[in-house]
């Protein structure tokens, strides 16, 4: 794979950047005016004038001691995009999975969601302690519906100088019913206290009726509940947007947002645009989909970098060479270099 950095142009100005952008998108894509928007930050204040009236939905990571049966009842619990939970030396997580397939992804944030089971033990508890966990993953996945299958649990162990890690997870959960199955979770594991730590996703003004009822912390995340995600900044767009790019925006649409949100860095901690599986269309040739092809554009502390991948994932996919030398063409009626 070749990763390219493009160089000799001014991208702190928005007009030139999302232009360069939109014409090696469209090199790559048939809907070369989507990509990812992702935006981070600390203060849910950045948000307020740039996204006002605006569909885009914001994620803030919240954290609180809780008790457990009546914390879950909560409506924004229920809603919940992902959960982290921590009580003593058992957590239980139910997350995104962020594996993705080797090609042709849909751009698309899943649906589904894997509800973990970590717990600390000495090494001759370790088969008695999976057995236990494992029990309590079937009787949950019949109380909330989930249709067990042969590959629906998945187990682990890691090991440390003084404990065994076991984890435990039950696949394909719809998002829907992931706080439902952490409640239960708790229960069968007789947890009353915990740290839980939430992913809160919705419009600005639910997301900032949440924030400023004051019951949820946004920094100094417990190590025990840290979301992946969080690093940069407790309030986001598309919080994985450098992990994995999820089409949530339009170039020509959200144009206005964009410029506004790239000239008001110093507000965020990470501004990024970016296009992943991207199928290169190169005199005739259409290349295959995969991670290894994409664009991210990004400001990072204010400081503009652009970056192109370029991916022969197997011998028998077509090589780079001839879509190397297009996008070099582009950045050159720039006055720019790909290197």
């Amino acid at each position: 794979m070749g990763i390219l950095a493009l160089k000799m142009v001014d991208l702190t100005n928005p007009e030139i950047a999302m232009r360069i952008f939109r014409e090696l998108n469209a090199l790559g894509s048939s809907d070369p005016n989507r990509a990812c928007l992702s935006v981070s930050c600390e203060k849910i204040g950045a948000f307020r004038t740039i996204l006002q009236r605006s569909a885009l939905p914001i994620t803030m990571f919240g954290w609180a001691n809780v008790f457990v049966e009546q914390t879950m009842r909560w409506e924004e619990i229920q809603d919940a995009s992902e959960l982290w939970l921590a009580s003593g030396s058992v957590q239980i997580q139910a997350v995104e999975d962020l594996a993705l397939p080797f090609y042709d992804w849909d751009e698309a944030a899943s649906d589904n969601r894997t509800i973990w089971i970590i717990a600390r033990c000495s090494r001759h508890e370790e088969e008695t302690t999976k057995e236990r966990l494992r029990g309590c993953i079937e009787k949950v996945a019949q109380t909330i519906g989930v249709n067990m299958e042969s590959d629906s649990i998945k187990a682990t162990t890691s090991f440390r100088s003084d404990h065994i890690r076991v984890m435990l997870g039950l696949r394909r959960v719809p998002k829907s019913l992931a706080a439902l199955a952490v409640t239960e979770l708790t229960k069968k594991l007789e947890i009353s206290e915990a740290i839980l730590a939430c992913a809160f996703i919705g419009a600005l003004e639910r997301i900032a009726t949440i924030y400023e009822a004051g019951v949820w912390r946004t920094s100094n995340f417990p190590d025990q509940v840290h979301p992946t995600g969080i690093f940069r900044g407790a309030f986001s767009i598309e919080p994985r947007g450098m992990l994995r790019c999820v089409k949530n925006a339009d170039l020509f649409e959200d144009e206005l947002k964009l410029r506004a949100i790239w000239q008001d860095s110093q507000n965020f901690s990470l501004v990024m645009i970016g296009r992943e599986f991207l199928g290169w269309k190169i005199g005739g040739v259409i290349y295959p989909r995969t991670q290894g092809n994409y664009l991210k554009l990004w400001l990072e502390n204010g400081r503009p970098k652009f970056e192109v991948g370029v991916e022969q994932f197997a011998s028998k996919d077509p090589p780079t060479k001839p879509v190397v030398g297009a996008l070099r063409g582009i950045a050159a009626a720039y006055g720019g270099e790909l290197k």
